[in-house]
């Protein structure tokens, strides 16, 4: 029996499926335009105050970009959407739950 490990973590907007996935290469770029540099001390950061919406965009931007290829003004409009439909909240969770599932904390085998 295999198991099939679920790396990315799906949402919907505006009835249109999409899903973050961090790859390696979205995780390395990404903590290129982070505030602090460290996706790590970002996520844990979250427990305590929400995330900028400068990191939350830069997070968002490259979920979506690990996943599939995406236009500049396509990330933006449906950031634009996701923030007006599911919240900040919504967004901190679904990223949470998406850096969880990329192995990067924890076990990557796991």
């Amino acid at each position: 029996m295999n198991n099939v490990l679920d790396r990315s973590q799906a949402f919907t907007v505006n009835g249109e499926n999409h899903e973050f996935k961090f790859t390696v290469k979205a995780i390395i770029m990404c903590e290129k335009e982070l505030e602090n540099r460290n996706l790590l001390v970002t996520m844990a950061g979250m427990t305590n105050k929400p995330l900028s919406i400068g990191d939350a965009y830069t997070l968002f931007k490259w979920g979506l970009l690990g996943a599939k290829q995406y236009k500049e003004n396509e990330i933006e409009e449906l950031f634009i959407q996701y923030i007006e439909a599911i919240g900040m909240v919504g967004l901190q969770t679904d990223l949470v739950s998406a850096v969880s599932k990329s192995g990067l904390v924890g076990n990557a085998k796991n």
